[in-house]
């Protein structure tokens, strides 16, 4: 399994006059050997550059790529990972004070959760989290 990293396929979905070729050539190359897999923060990146989050869905599915770690077998993160991208366009489409500090709140909930999820943390808080994994 490969874990493609998210300017590969910003370069292929933007169709990148300067990466689009390359990143299709790296793509389909490693596809016959490998199965492609992003991550959730990939996935969260790539969140940022679509409409609709159903939309990505359907990409990730059309590119055949996997959704690995906590996200695709945690439906709880996968919710809190959907109630953030919800946020966050929301505040894209009327931006307003409160629509803010929504998206923080669960943009910081989102992380939260996926520190949390790691074996080795043990506590609750953002910033504590940050302090126990390792750099």
């Amino acid at each position: 399994m490969v874990l493609v990293h998210t300017h590969v396929l910003i370069g292929v979905l933007a169709d990148d006059p300067q990466w689009a070729d390359w990143s299709i050539r790296q793509l389909r190359a490693q596809s016959r050997v490998h199965a492609l897999a992003i991550n959730a923060v990939v996935y969260a990146e790539l969140a940022l550059t679509f409409d609709r989050f159903e939309a990505l869905d359907e990409t990730v599915e059309d590119l055949q790529l996997q959704l690995r770690h906590s996200c695709a077998s945690h439906d709880a993160l996968h919710t809190l990972l959907r109630d953030f991208d919800e946020a966050f366009c929301d505040l894209h489409d009327r931006p307003s004070q409160g629509r803010i500090k929504t998206c923080l709140q669960k943009q910081m909930i989102l992380l939260e959760a996926l520190g949390r999820d790691m074996p080795y943390v043990k506590e609750y808080a953002l910033s504590s989290i940050c302090d126990e994994v390792a750099h």
